[in-house]
Formats: structure tokens, sequence, C-alpha cells
């Protein structure tokens, strides 16, 4: 019996340091179009992990992008009560700057906000703008 506990306790303690090693892969918040990094995001939220919130991001990505024109004015910072912001790119959610994010980032959810706007407004047009070689003939 003891060397069933042994065998289990050892294999819960493989399977955590598993998954920590793959929480802690760099590149699993990293949000890129056309090989163009958008934003990386480097802390899980409620009982979403980063690579979660990335995916969902990349999914919100494609269809903003979608849109037939997108202009700087179009990508906007929204505060929320809690001291939030979430990013919206023609009204539409693209991603929450959450107090975790902040944190990470060693920063105040305002200045990360400025900082992933400022970013997604310099990339995005450009990005919306190029032709998509799937579409070309």
């Amino acid at each position: 019996m003891k060397v069933v506990w042994l065998g289990i306790v050892s294999m819960v303690v493989l399977i955590g340091a598993m998954s920590a090693s793959y929480a802690d892969n760099p590149n699993d918040g990293i949000v890129a179009v056309g090989g163009e990094t958008v934003l990386v995001l480097r802390a899980a939220v409620g009982n979403m992990s980063i690579r979660q919130r990335a995916n969902d991001v990349q999914d919100r990505l494609v269809t903003i992008l979608s849109a037939p024109k997108l202009g700087m004015a179009d990508i906007v910072k929204v505060k929320l009560p809690d001291g939030e912001y979430r990013i919206n790119v023609h009204h539409k959610l693209l991603v929450t700057v959450t107090k975790e994010d902040a944190a990470v980032n060693k920063t105040t959810t305002s200045k990360l906000a400025r900082i992933w706007t400022e970013k997604l407004r310099k990339v995005l047009p450009e990005l919306n703008a190029r032709p998509n070689p799937n579409n070309e003939k």
C-alpha cells in the first residue's frame, strides 16, 4: 500500500512540475498577427491561463482585423469601475488590462493600458491595410 501511495504522490509531483514549467513558457502569452507581435500577456487571470487569454485575444483580433477600415481612433481604452481597463477596437473588446497584468509588469493598470493602446494604434492599422496573401489570386 505504501508503494502505491508513494507512486501516486510521485506522479502528482511530476505532473505539477510539468504544469509549472508549461505555465512559465514565455511564448504562451504572445499575441501575433502575420509574424508581428501585437501584445504579450504575462498573467493568468481567474480560471484562465496565460495561453487561454492569449488565444481569446488572438481570436478577437482575427475578427477585428477583418473589418474593412481600421484607424488609430478606433482603438480606445476604457476605464472600468474596479480600476482595470478594457481596450476596445471598433467598440469590441480586444483585451482587458487587469491588476494581475500590471503587477507582473511592475506598473499600474493605467500605465499598462496606455502602453498597450499606443502599441495597438501603431500596429493594427498597418496590419489591417496589408492585403491578405491568402485572398490574392
